[in-house]
């Protein structure tokens, strides 16, 4: 705008490919993300009060700032992606360093070499989320092909298959991310005509494959985000979910801080922040070592047990198998096999769906569920 008013008038004239990319490179260069940056940029940039004093005092004119920007972008894309104005701010409000709390050897999780028992509390139990006769197809390609199943109440339910069995396309469909055809019942209300922010105001979360925190914000305001329903109520819950998690310590880090691991404990907790009927987790353990894993599934085993329905995406076989009371195994976007994790480890569709090879109920070999 303040470069139209120097000219008096707008024309395409004006604007050509060099000047318009001139003024992307000094918006980037001088922090995208920041207020103070557009306002570096905005000093800087051709036409702009600084080059116009240059110009008008020294007879620099508009061309050099052309070459100067070019500098200062490729300086800044190696250097400092935050930009002039990040690299301030981040020098001017450094914070002090957090660490997790001391564990000892001995109280640290360890994965269960048995899949969990199922739990006959529920049994009869009401279903939170009941998914009937879902189908996807893009194209002429068919994801997901008549799928039903369902979450009661406190139960952590596991969802695998080999890749490409439809796993995410099933919770993309249940969440509203992906045209179905079907029926999707949330605590016995059909939400299947409803965009994904409706579902998940009435109590669909959700996590993604990829945690995607607010690197600016503290690990507490990255939950206050999450809990915000425009009136600015329940923002005090943030400290709470975290405990939930083991993170309560983590409350004022960054999440640069925080190590893989902990990003995915934050990340449920910042789903867990909303307080959803119903929790659908993506792969949650990507990434995540052995012990960092074990951590993991010890507060989602955690979470079931204090009644929080759970669907648990996740290729870690010894994972699902050890902290979920019952398993769902898709395969070509159809369900093979729904039950107890002891009964789904050895049964032989399922074995064959994951070593590619026909087997018999016969000496069937059993999935072992350590890594």
């Amino acid at each position: 705008m303040l470069y139209a008013y120097n000219f008096g008038s707008v024309s395409a004239d004006r604007f050509d490919a060099v000047t318009a990319l001139s003024l992307i490179a000094f918006a980037y260069a001088g922090g995208i993300t920041l207020i103070t940056g557009a306002l570096f940029a905005g000093l800087l940039s051709a036409q702009a009060l600084i080059p116009y004093a240059l110009d008008k005092w020294f007879g620099l004119n508009g061309n050099w700032f052309l070459l100067v920007g070019g500098v200062l972008l490729i300086f800044t894309l190696l250097r400092n992606p935050e930009g002039v104005a990040g690299d301030f701010y981040r020098r001017t409000h450094k914070r002090p360093e957090i660490r997790a709390p001391d564990v000892p050897a001995s109280s640290a999780p360890a994965r269960s070499a048995q899949p969990a028992p199922a739990r006959s509390d529920l049994a009869g139990g009401p279903a939170v989320l009941r998914v009937t006769g879902l189908s996807v197809a893009f194209g002429g390609v068919h994801a997901l092909s008549d799928v039903s199943l369902e979450v009661r109440e406190g139960e952590l339910v596991g969802l695998i298959g080999p890749n490409g069995a439809g796993k995410t396309t099933l919770v993309d469909a249940v969440s509203g991310f992906v045209g179905y055809t079907g029926r999707v019942e949330l605590s016995g209300a059909d939400i299947s005509g409803l965009p994904p922010y409706e579902r998940a105001r009435r109590g669909l979360g959700r996590t993604w494959q990829s945690t995607e925190l607010f690197d600016d914000l503290d690990v507490r305001e990255n939950l206050t985000v999450a809990v915000r329903d425009g009136t600015g109520a329940r923002d005090g819950s943030a400290g709470p979910t975290l405990a939930l998690v083991g993170m309560g310590w983590a409350a004022e880090a960054m999440p640069a801080q925080l190590s893989m691991g902990q990003r995915k404990l934050v990340g449920v907790a910042r789903a867990l922040a909303a307080k959803p009927r119903l929790l659908c987790l993506d792969e949650p353990a990507a990434g995540l070592d052995t012990r960092e894993s074990a951590e993991l599934g010890a507060c989602l085993r955690g979470l079931a047990d204090q009644g929080q329905p759970m669907l648990l995406i996740e290729h870690d076989m010894g994972l699902v198998l050890g902290i979920c009371d019952r398993v769902v195994v898709l395969e070509f976007g159809q369900v093979i096999a729904d039950g107890p994790p002891e009964a789904v480890r050895t049964d032989p569709r399922v074995i064959a769906a994951y070593l590619g090879q026909g087997v018999t109920s016969e000496g069937a070999p059993a999935f072992q569920t350590e890594a």
